[in-house]
């Protein structure tokens, strides 16, 4: 039932000021962020980011403990039958059980660091796609603006640094005015 859904609206801190110093530039900035909650962004990088996180932590634990195990039941081995030659047979005999766990965790965790990448190119298509939707929305030469007034380089992977996006959203306005001198998009 959407009537119960929440809505999550990141603003910066500052926007308060923008919005009373700079109307078009708080608008170009609003209509980014409402691009992201229409597409349904913060959902989805919430739960992939929690589903990721949550299935490393948990692989590490089990290496952890299957590590553990191993080497107690080797020391219990020795512990209980005080034969050297057999606890060796046993260490021996462990040798292609760990190759077996190697490629399999490893296989695991590259599916893992690829579902990550997935993540972050579906994350920096979703800024550029809010970056769409506001230059068709707002005056786009205030987004523009407010890039290159505030924005900075966002070491989190998610985000473009600050140069390819101007260079990204000057692109969307030249394409804006393809759209609109072609009569496909008309901004309110």
């Amino acid at each position: 039932d959407n009537r119960f859904k929440k809505l999550h609206l990141i603003l910066p801190i500052n926007y308060i000021n923008l919005y009373f110093t700079n109307r078009q530039e708080a608008k170009a900035l609003m209509a980014h962020e409402l691009c992201h909650l229409k597409q349904e962004d913060v959902f989805l990088w919430t739960l992939s980011t929690i589903y990721i996180n949550s299935f490393k932590k948990a692989l590490r634990l089990t290496i952890i403990i299957a590590i553990i195990v191993d080497i107690s039941l080797v020391f219990l081995f020795t512990i209980l039958t005080f034969d050297f030659v057999v606890t060796l047979c046993l260490s021996i005999g462990l040798i292609p059980i760990y190759i077996v766990k190697y490629f399999i965790w490893n296989n695991v965790f590259k599916t893992i660091k690829n579902a990550n990448e997935e993540i972050k190119l579906g994350r920096i298509q979703a800024e550029e796609l809010a970056d769409i939707g506001s230059i068709i929305y707002s005056n786009g030469r205030s987004l523009l603006t407010v890039y290159e007034k505030y924005l900075t380089d966002n070491e989190d992977g998610f985000h473009l640094p600050k140069e390819e996006r101007i260079n990204w959203v000057k692109k969307g306005l030249n394409e804006k005015t393809v759209w609109n001198n072609s009569s496909i998009v008309q901004s309110p």
